[in-house]
């Protein structure tokens, strides 16, 4: 069944006419078909039907009526009651009112997107289905009056867009038409501007002009206005005598490559576009600010009226270039040659509503801020988007810096790597230039790599995917020092700077002043950031610091106190020239000088009341510190790099570097060279004392022997002989823990250094005793770090001997002091610990949870995993086990960590022995005790223990398990869920006298009967234990009690 209203009503069904009888009926019908498949309510339906009768009971003459509506219809059920009202049950297309809706929509969307041949043919299509004036039955009645005039509008609006989509299609024989259209709705601007244009199309350029020209005179006679856009720009096209079909998409051509990333900038130019009507996109070389501008001036397209043009001057070499360019892209030829360029410009562009993107606009940049600004003046519907290494510094001008593409961290996993914009364009080009390319988990870390080198700037990393054709992503990894030699071979349609990173970046140097010149070069010695003080400890003013950053040549990075940063990219390059100019030692030596003043003015702040302040300041400076230690180390200056290292290293240990330091140390020990005694004491303090904490025995035994031979330690020196006696393989060495009254920071150290001793050999409350001490003295000190360490300690010591509320409190005050230093990771971690060896299971699990996803804690986070696993294990869901651990396994800065490492592969191992895989249980316990008798104490001894009494019992072992968790008792009195379950599963072996002897061991001979009862394990080739994670028919682990 069809109904059409657009004229007199007609109901077809199979092609045949139906006759609806009766005005109201008919009216009953239209109401309902203007909203096909939409419930209309009765009261609606009422007013409509009887607008102006006062019914008593409207429901039941409303329902009487369709009652006779239904009995009239072909088909009588399209007419649906539901509750409060009917609906007509036909699709929109079965009524023409909505059908020509549809076509009319549809064809000025194909409009809008440039297929003006399709949108023609839906629009004659929907005009088509018009046959006389709209709902004429009705069209006296209230409701229908505002619908008729919608439906009138409507067909006028569908006639128009008909016509343009005519015009675009090259008909020359619309003329008389669209005359006959202006005289019936002299009104519609629209027709006049059609009417322009159909004129112009034929050559009739000077009817064209008088047609805009009477318009003009009727608007401003009977309607006061001027002129809308569309007419406006018509007439331009007509005084350029452009009879270009495609005028509101300017001159931009269709991208060839896909656009990554950029969606905040784009956001944020579009949020300054609506404020300001001048935006400089600025930013170094190859950052991709042209691309940024095009990509915009696309989506600006279809909301500016009057066209979007892009504006190249990468060819301008004068300043009479500029408006000359403008006025050949934009096709404004002026009346008169020699008329000012600009005003002609003006006058061409102040009647439109028009966006330019001035592009490369840097190496004119004064005459092109000349032009701009005059155009603003003149032409106050005009909106730039300027493209620039630098700010055209006029007037309402507002700056969007265009940084390079994000780039994430090293050791990223690969699923996150992809989120980068940076990593995904750099894989989109290479798949294009070789599209065998893959991203894998062993290539990810060096597409990471790649992108970090080349800094995220798009040109450099396009550059590169096009090298992937002929060497593979590792290979352009490994080239990336010679960047310069080896990205090139660009797009060859491309300008000639973006053909290779070199050509990229000479642009910008030769803009550049003399003095500009040696002034990056010098700042290129820096690592990292840098600030105003440093850059003038190299003869670099501020003032050059600022010519620099307006250029793009250095970024500032926003702090409490301003500091500078320079691209690899750009570093490498003013590098090459700081050697070409013969001044590279001069540049390092005088940097090298500035950093050791600073290091050895933070040194003694480092332990006392001002650590986290002056730590900061170290951190922000680490590149810089770092760089001035190698060229020291590098160029054989032994006194620097032994003042350098003595200063820095308890910066190092109180930030976990504690490998790091060690090495750092050792080099510059190992320097030939006079040097201050105080800095070698020092240094060989730092050394021994991070190898300490590193807990790397064999790493301790070459650290003390290193300083023995040096033998410029005084033998009375309290902390050299109590690290000499800890380094040592004397399992109970004797020092005595005093030092210098007037030293606290030195005293706090020594009974510190005394704590790992009794650590070592289990002792309890000499443990306690001896971190008391220490706390003591860092207090008195004011070191905040060593104390949060010390009462970390202090809490383990003291939950090991059953005192938890001690534990608890000592583990608060780590917890707010560490706060106070910017993270306290490591304590809210150990409160987990704490939170499970009081049997608060859901406690830990909801910190351990925490940890895991706040993104900054890092290493912690993964310890935090391990954790998890194991209380996942413990309820019997394995699965969920070895997701924890795998995710754990991923953090490969973690995996650096011995005790990591070590926690990882116990747990892996208590894991394995859960699945019934014994010998690769066997294989996991084996490393992870190897690991921990390399260190100076066992941490979770415990847990080492456990781990191996588990694997002995699965094999029907159960005497020698019973003796193993004995000697894991030893290790520590504290007991977690695991020992536990073991000390209940074993029962009366725990009577015997090898599970009593062990306990009694030493920590070091307890750690070694746990050795020797994993070396003897050998379970029968290929035989698997059951798993004692219990599994539900659904292969799902079923619940178990934890614990």
């Amino acid at each position: 069944m069809h109904v059409g209203m657009l004229g007199p009503l007609l109901v077809t069904a199979g092609g045949t006419e139906v006759r609806i009888g009766g005005a109201r009926l008919r009216t009953l019908l239209i109401r309902l078909a203007l909203e096909p498949g939409r419930p209309v309510p009765t009261e609606s339906l009422t007013r409509s039907l009887w607008p102006e009768d006062r019914l008593t009971d409207t429901s039941h003459a409303l329902h009487a009526l369709v009652s006779r509506l239904r009995r009239s219809l072909p088909e009588p059920a399209v007419v649906e009651g539901i509750p409060g009202g009917y609906r007509l049950r036909l699709p929109p297309a079965s009524v023409d009112v909505t059908h020509f809706e549809q076509l009319r929509q549809e064809g000025q969307r194909r409009l809008r997107e440039g297929d003006p041949a399709h949108a023609g043919r839906m629009l004659r299509e929907a005009l088509a289905l018009w046959r006389g004036e709209p709902l004429a039955d009705v069209r006296d009645l209230p409701f229908a009056a505002q619908e008729v005039n919608r439906l009138t509008e409507l067909r006028l609006t569908a006639l128009e867009d008909r016509v343009a989509a005519d015009l675009a299609c090259g008909a020359d024989d619309l003329v008389a038409e669209l005359q006959g259209l202006t005289a019936s709705y002299p009104s519609r601007e629209r027709l006049h501007a059609l009417l322009v244009r159909a004129l112009h199309a034929e050559g009739r350029q000077s009817e064209a002009l008088r047609t805009y020209a009477g318009y003009r005179r009727y608007l401003a006679d009977q309607l006061g206005s001027d002129p809308g856009p569309e007419l406006r720009a018509a007439h331009l096209a007509v005084l350029r005598d452009d009879r270009g079909t495609e005028r509101s998409r300017g001159n931009l051509g269709a991208p060839l490559t896909s656009f990554v990333g950029r969606a905040a900038e784009r956001r944020r130019i579009h949020e300054q576009l609506r404020e300001q009507r001048l935006v400089t996109l600025v930013g170094t070389g190859g950052v991709g600010k042209t691309r940024l501008a095009t990509t915009l001036a696309a989506e600006l397209a279809d909301r500016t009226s009057d066209g979007v043009w892009l504006i190249s001057l990468a060819t301008a070499t004068a300043a009479t270039d500029v408006p000359q360019t403008m006025l050949h892209t934009l096709g404004v030829r002026p009346a008169d040659r020699s008329a000012d360029p600009v005003r002609a410009l003006v006058a061409a562009l102040a009647p439109t509503e028009t966006v330019l993107i001035m592009d490369n606009c840097e190496h004119v940049i004064e005459a092109a801020a000349r032009v701009v600004e005059q155009l603003l003046v003149g032409c106050p519907r005009l909106r730039i988007v300027a493209t620039s290494r630098e700010p055209l510094m006029i007037p309402g001008e507002a700056l969007s810096p265009v940084p390079p593409l994000p780039v994430p961290p090293s050791g990223t996993p690969l699923p996150k790597a992809l989120d980068s914009p940076a990593v995904r364009l750099l894989v989109e080009r290479a798949r294009a230039a070789h599209p065998a390319f893959a991203v894998t988990e062993k290539n990810i870390g060096h597409i990471v790599e790649t992108c970090r080198r080349l800094d995220g700037l798009p040109l450099a990393i396009e550059l590169a995917a096009a090298r992937l054709r002929s060497m593979s992503i590792e290979h352009l990894a490994a080239r990336l020092d010679d960047r310069f030699r080896l990205l090139t071979g660009g797009s060859r349609t491309a300008l000639s700077r973006h053909q290779t990173l070199h050509a990229a970046v000479t642009w910008s140097w030769d803009l550049l002043s003399e003095p500009e010149r040696r002034a990056l070069r010098s700042v290129a010695v820096f690592s990292g950031s840098f600030d105003a003080a440093a850059a003038e400890s190299l003869g670099v003013a501020t003032e050059l610091l600022d010519a620099l950053f307006d250029r793009s040549l250095i970024t500032l990075i926003d702090g409490p106190e301003p500091r500078y940063a320079v691209l690899e990219t750009i570093r490498e390059y003013a590098l090459q020239h700081l050697t070409e100019a013969g001044e590279v030692l001069r540049m390092r030596h005088d940097h090298a000088a500035h950093f050791l003043a600073l290091a050895e003015q933070a040194a003694p702040h480092l332990r006392g009341p001002r650590q986290h302040p002056w730590m900061l300041r170290l951190d922000a400076e680490s590149g810089n510190l770092l760089a001035a230690l190698r060229f020291a180390t590098d160029f054989g200056d032994a006194d620097t790099a032994v003042r350098m290292a003595a200063a820095l290293w308890y910066a190092w240990v109180v930030n976990s570097e504690h490998t790091e330091a060690v090495e750092r140390l050792r080099r510059a020990l190992a320097m030939p060279g006079p040097v201050r005694a105080h800095a070698r004491r020092t240094a060989a303090i730092g050394l021994l004392f991070s190898s300490v904490l590193g807990g790397d025995r064999e790493a301790m035994r070459d650290a003390r022997r290193r300083v023995l031979d040096d033998g410029t330690l005084p033998p009375a020196d309290p902390l050299a002989t109590a690290l000499l006696a800890v380094t040592s393989d004397d399992p109970a060495p004797v020092f005595a823990a005093d030092g210098p009254e007037t030293d606290p920071w030195e005293r706090g150290l020594l009974w510190w250094i005394r704590s790992f001793l009794s650590a070592r050999r289990g002792e309890a409350a000499t443990l306690c005793d001896a971190l008391t001490r220490a706390e003591d003295g860092f207090r008195r000190a004011g070191d905040r770090w060593a104390l949060a360490m010390c009462l970390l300690s202090t809490s383990d010591a003291r939950l090991t001997v059953g005192d938890l509320d001690a534990s608890l409190r000592a583990l608060e005050e780590s917890t707010e002091l560490a706060h106070g230093l910017g993270t306290n990771d490591q304590q809210r971690l150990w409160l987990a610990v704490v939170r499970l060896r009081s049997a608060d299971v859901r406690g830990a699990r909801a910190e351990l949870l925490s940890i895991v996803e706040q993104a900054s804690a890092g290493r912690y986070a993964s310890t935090a995993r391990i954790f998890l696993a194991d209380l996942c294990r413990q309820e019997g869901d394995l699965d969920a086990a070895a997701r924890q651990l795998e995710h754990a396994a991923n953090d490969r800065g973690a995996q650096q960590d011995r005790v990591f490492r070590s926690l990882y592969r116990l747990s892996a191992g208590h894991l394995a022995v859960a699945r019934g895989d014994l010998r690769g249980a066997a294989r996991d316990l084996r490393e992870g005790l190897d690991l921990i008798a390399a260190m100076p104490h066992v941490p979770m001894g415990a847990t080492v223990g456990a781990g191996v009494a588990a694997l002995l019992l699965r094999a029907g072992s159960p005497a020698s398990a019973a003796q193993v968790l004995g000697a894991g008792r030893a290790l520590t009195g504290a007991a977690n869920a695991d020992v536990l379950r073991l000390e209940e599963e074993l029962g009366e072996q725990l009577g015997t006298s090898g599970y009593a002897d062990a306990c009694r061991l030493e920590p070091p001979a307890a750690l070694a009967l746990i050795q020797q009862s994993l070396a003897a394990f050998t379970p029968d080739a290929g035989r698997r234990a059951r798993p004692t994670g219990r599994r539900s028919r659904a292969g799902q682990p079923t619940r178990s009690r934890s614990g």
